[in-house]
């Protein structure tokens, strides 16, 4: 076999070796968020249904995602929104904590649907951008839908997938 033939088999096996070693894994799971624990609003004073708002609130996880063997057990969620008559613009950070006290750190972004300026359903996608332990160098993308509940709290389902390259 010539020089360059074998080449490109090193590079064809190279290539086959990196697409397996970049696979993703699915992931999917249920969460179940409180009333907020903060929640501000304040007008932006161009017109009447206009504001801002920042919200803080905790989640806790009513059907778990796993991932690399840890079990999503709780998130720390900080929202940031542009509220605009009947709908709301979000971009969140989400501090994620497994069962084994490693962390990931998430990028929501979304939309929501209010009712008399409250939440009644929010829709996005999210990415992960870091973490510790054995996510610190996480990778991963997917989509949430939310509903609100009479009581102020929400339920959450969330799927995706998610990396971990080898370092």
């Amino acid at each position: 076999m010539g020089a360059k033939h074998r080449w490109i088999r090193e590079l064809l096996l190279l290539c086959g070796i990196a697409s397996v070693g970049s696979a993703q894994t699915k992931i999917s799971g249920t969460s179940q968020c409180n009333k907020p624990v903060t929640a501000y609003v304040l007008p932006a004073g161009d017109r009447p249904d206009h504001s801002f708002g920042l919200t803080k609130l905790k989640c806790s996880w009513s059907r778990p995602m796993v991932m690399a063997g840890a079990q999503m057990q709780q998130d720390e969620i900080t929202v940031l929104s542009e509220i605009s008559g009947n709908t709301s613009s979000d971009r969140s950070y989400v501090v994620g904590t497994f069962s084994n006290g490693d962390k990931v750190f998430v990028r929501p972004v979304g939309k929501a649907v209010l009712a008399g300026g409250k939440p009644q359903s929010s829709a996005g996608t999210w990415a992960y951008v870091g973490g510790t332990g054995k996510f610190t160098n996480v990778r991963g993308h997917g989509t949430f839908k939310c509903r609100s509940n009479s009581d102020g709290s929400s339920t959450c389902d969330i799927e995706g997938n998610y990396h971990i390259p080898k370092r």
